[in-house]
């Protein structure tokens, strides 16, 4: 396990101060979350752990990078010997904006790139339906919007739309 936490003053390498982590979220959530205890000892010979909202955490597991994404709570416990950090990946973006569109004959992965684009998230591979449509979005969620695309195309697909 290795975790780093990066933000204006550099990168800091947290992992010997790790004392539990929690990685949850799966293939069928909008995002994935990583909590963490950092051991904070002052009396023992270990670096401080300075985190802050809005910091850049990436975490990894035995050999693959499992998380990456930003502090969106810090609490340190009434002992001050533990801090417990609280972060999500870019997907909670998708979930927390919402936008008014208007698609007219879009395949769902255009739909994607579009919205991807315009609030600055970096996409990997996107499955390619081929499917279009045309549909109006009306203060619904991103990823309300991506995830409709998809389900009809994919019951399009099933001769179900």
């Amino acid at each position: 396990m290795k975790l780093l936490r990066t933000n204006s003053d550099g990168t800091q390498d947290l992992t010997q101060l790790v004392s539990r982590s929690t990685w949850a979220g799966d293939i069928k959530s909008c995002s994935r979350s990583l909590e963490v205890d950092l051991v904070s000892l002052p009396d023992v010979e270990l670096p401080e752990a300075s985190v802050d909202l809005g910091d850049h955490v990436a975490f990894w597991g035995e050999k693959d990078q499992l998380f990456d994404g930003f502090v969106f709570s810090v609490q340190t416990a009434t002992d001050a010997r533990t801090k417990t950090i609280r972060s999500y990946d870019r997907g909670v973006y998708l979930n927390n904006n919402q936008g008014y569109y208007r698609f007219t004959n879009t395949t769902p992965e255009a739909v994607v790139q579009q919205l991807a684009g315009e609030f600055g998230l970096s996409l990997g591979a996107i499955a390619s339906t081929g499917h279009r449509l045309s549909r109006n979005f009306l203060g619904q969620s991103l990823y309300k919007i991506m995830a409709t695309g998809y389900t009809l195309a994919a019951a399009a697909h099933r001769g179900v739309g």
